[in-house]
């Protein structure tokens, strides 16, 4: 079977032909041959358990793409589009995916490790009991994601927009957040300990159950913000205006004020 892979001009960029041939396994050995695959347009494509190791795809399109157990580590796929791609299971490691679009994309179980999405689109996608360490989010549009019962660990998220998020049960240990937006988000037993929450936009944000122990939350934005039962220890205040906030069994006086 003959297999090509094309550009979103229709031009063949790599063919291979054999018997029982795959996309997964043409791609694989197109990326192994070293020939040129930015720009390539893999939409819809089923790619379960591709091996993308190495792989330079800058701004290829897999959108609505299938792409379960896919491996990324040290791939560069920046600016790529993977909207509604089904990407559950991959797994990223010192892979680049900066200003690429996961808008609506499934990313449910991912193992994420010192990878970049700066700048990058994943508004409304799915990322649920994924893990992921030393990530870089600056600047990300996260707008609406469900990232639920998700491990973050030394992850940065400076400047990114986080409104309506749903980070439910999710531990963000040793993250920045740093002037991003949870804007209108549920934070329900989400944990923030030791966080740098500096600047951030929590209006009209669902806090319950959460915890904050030790957190920078200097200057922060609390307008219209629900807070029940929520664990502020040694935080840092300075500077935030709880005024505006509807706080019920919350206990400030171990707070930095």
């Amino acid at each position: 079977m003959r297999i090509e892979i094309r550009d979103t001009s229709g031009k063949v960029r790599f063919a291979d032909e054999k018997e029982g041939n795959t996309l997964s396994q043409t791609l694989e050995k197109a990326v192994a041959s070293g020939v040129d695959l930015n720009g390539v347009n893999l939409e819809g494509a089923d790619l379960f358990g591709v091996n993308l190791t190495d792989a330079k795809l800058s701004g290829a399109n897999f959108r609505g793409a299938h792409l379960f157990r896919g491996k990324f580590t040290n791939a560069v796929l920046t600016n790529s589009n993977f909207e509604g791609a089904s990407l559950s299971g991959a797994d990223f490691d010192h892979a680049d995916f900066s200003g690429a679009n996961f808008r609506r994309a499934d990313l449910w179980g991912v193992k994420v490790k010192a990878t970049k999405f700066v700048n990058a689109v994943l508004a409304d996608a799915r990322i649920d009991e994924a893990k992921f360490t030393d990530a870089d989010f600056d600047g990300a549009d996260l707008a609406g994601a469900r990232l639920r019962h998700t491990v973050i660990t030394d992850t940065n998220f400076a400047g990114a927009n986080l409104a309506r998020t749903d980070l439910g049960a999710t531990s963000f240990a040793g993250a920045d957040f740093s002037g991003a937006s949870f804007a209108q988000a549920d934070l329900r037993g989400a944990l923030l300990n030791n966080a740098n929450l500096a600047e951030v936009n929590f209006s009209k944000t669902k806090i319950y159950r959460s915890q904050f122990a030790n957190a920078n939350m200097s200057n922060a934005n609390f307008s219209g913000a629900l807070v029940t039962h929520t664990d502020f220890t040694g935080a840092n205040l300075i500077g935030s205006d709880l005024s505006l906030a509807h706080l019920e069994h919350v206990d400030l006086s171990k707070a930095i004020r």
